[in-house]
């Protein structure tokens, strides 16, 4: 199912997700890409977790949040201790007869 969502604006936000997760991670970590549809909530999830320390939760651009509000999303900064820090982004799906894909997840090697 498509994710109900403005192009221009989610690349500006994933731009930003990425962006903060390669600056939160140190030389020789990974950044972890998430994404899982939640067939009862109707939501395509998105999460972005960082290889840093995870004392403090990512930051959430005002532009980033407004943008996807603008497209009835949400964007979660959370941390985890000892693992690092995460944002979500959740966007509402489009409504199909199709059953969802699967799960997807994929590892990235920051390079400076």
């Amino acid at each position: 199912r498509p994710a109900l969502a403005d192009v221009r604006l989610l690349g500006r936000i994933l731009d930003h997700m990425i962006a903060d997760a390669v600056a939160a991670t140190p030389p020789g970590g990974r950044v972890d890409v998430f994404l899982a549809m939640e067939e009862e909530d109707r939501h395509v999830r998105l999460e972005i977790q960082d290889g840093g320390d995870g004392t403090t939760a990512p930051t959430v651009d005002p532009y980033c949040r407004t943008a996807a509000a603008a497209m009835g999303a949400t964007l979660i900064p959370t941390c985890h201790p000892g693992r690092g820090g995460q944002i979500t982004l959740v966007l509402p799906v489009a409504a199909s007869s199709h059953p969802s894909e699967p799960t997807a997840a994929r590892s990235l090697t920051p390079t400076r």
